[in-house]
């Protein structure tokens, strides 16, 4: 799926480039019982911080429904160099000495839940981010929906809602525009409208929480004190119009400001 976005959008926008991070992810699920030997790993959706990367546990299954559900663990390291012919943003198999030899240094416990995964089911997928796009259509009939549109490298960890309200406007667009001679240009500049906007100030935040973090960063003196900038990242700025976007009032208050009555 990764190549084929790249694909698409480099078809649409030659001259757009991305690039590599340097950020790595190993993910893979497993069952949560084959976890059950470490509670501290599996009690909660977690983070645990390295020097060189860090390690994400969570359930992926609800309880309540699956009693023995899947678990994901995700290591991600930030310093892998770029490798022709591997360093690719689709999954690929990976070693459990490779995903191992990147937990060398962090507490026994995540180095234990690592070593749990089987042979063979670890996935590597590189990070590559890009500039912003500035349109996200095409061609009277191309829309780019999710990743595609905005080459964040899961910035906000929200790629998978942010494709999902993309289809939803882009739905109602072309309810709305169904009864016209140019329904599907009309439907796409509408999307456009609604959807462009949003994502450049996404990169304007994250633009600003940059180079506030990376001056930071560059004043601390010892592995803690770069910890709690990390940290910090996360809550640096307002995102509550990333976590607490309400589509179905984005589509309301567009509808009213172009008519002037609320629908």
């Amino acid at each position: 799926m990764k190549i084929e976005l790249q694909i698409v959008r480099r078809t649409l926008f030659p001259d757009h480039q991305l690039h590599f991070t340097g950020n790595t992810a190993y993910r893979v699920l497993v069952p949560k019982s084959s976890l059950s030997h470490l509670p501290d790993i599996t009690h909660a959706t977690a983070w645990w911080w390295g020097e060189t990367g860090h390690a994400y546990f969570s359930d992926v299954d609800d309880e309540s429904e699956n009693p023995d559900g899947l678990f994901e663990i995700t290591v991600r390291s930030y310093h892998e160099p770029e490798i022709p012919g591997r360093t690719v943003a689709w999954g690929i198999p990976a070693t459990n000495e490779r995903v191992a030899s990147r937990v060398l240094k962090f507490d026994q416990r995540v180095r234990d839940a690592v070593d749990v995964v089987p042979e063979g089911q670890w996935r590597e997928f590189a990070g590559f981010a890009g500039p912003r796009l500035e349109k996200i259509i095409a061609w009277d009939k191309v829309a780019l929906i999710g990743d595609s549109s905005h080459p964040l490298s899961g910035a906000f960890g929200s790629g998978a809602t942010f494709a999902m309200e993309d289809g939803w406007i882009l739905a109602r667009a072309l309810e709305k525009t169904q009864h016209s001679s140019q329904s599907i240009p009309e439907a796409l500049e509408i999307f456009e409208k609604i959807r462009s906007p949003y994502y450049t100030r996404m990169y304007e935040h994250l633009d600003e929480s940059h180079e506030t973090i990376q001056k930071r960063q560059k004043e601390s003196k010892d592995f803690d004190q770069k910890l709690q900038v990390k940290i910090d990242s996360f809550l640096y700025g307002d995102k509550d119009f990333i976590y607490k976007n309400d589509i179905a009032k984005v589509w309301k208050d567009y509808n009213t400001s172009k008519t002037g009555v609320s629908v």
